[in-house]
């Protein structure tokens, strides 16, 4: 997927210290476990779509703890661009880094992937 004005959005939520759901940390140093099988909910409607869960990172307990998929309602002109970790190397440190879920709009995408 080629994205245009969205790169930035990428780096600046990447350089966020201390963001991402249920308080995951900026850098992760355990690999977050493969995703776990879900059995999605009956569909409320039409008009939604279905968030797969993910491993989010409590720095409290350092572990990680399952966050259940869900049924999203759409948001017309908008597109959800899914949550993910992903590794990297930030300043000689190797870890994992978690990048939000979010709604970004239909026109900042130059081919919007289907669902």
């Amino acid at each position: 997927m080629r994205l245009k004005l969205l790169c930035p959005l990428l780096l600046s939520g990447a350089l966020l210290v201390g963001c991402g759901g249920g308080g995951n940390a900026s850098l992760v140093t355990k690999e977050p476990p493969p995703p776990q099988e879900e059995v999605r909910l009956k569909q409320p409607g039409t008009d939604v779509f279905w968030q797969p869960g993910h491993w989010a990172w409590d720095g409290g307990q350092s572990q990680f703890y399952w966050v259940a998929g869900s049924w999203e309602r759409e948001r017309e002109g908008f597109f959800w661009l899914p949550g993910y970790w992903e590794s990297v190397d930030q300043a000689g440190a190797k870890g994992w880094r978690w990048t939000e879920a979010r709604w970004v709009r239909t026109e900042e995408l130059d081919d919007p992937p289907p669902r």
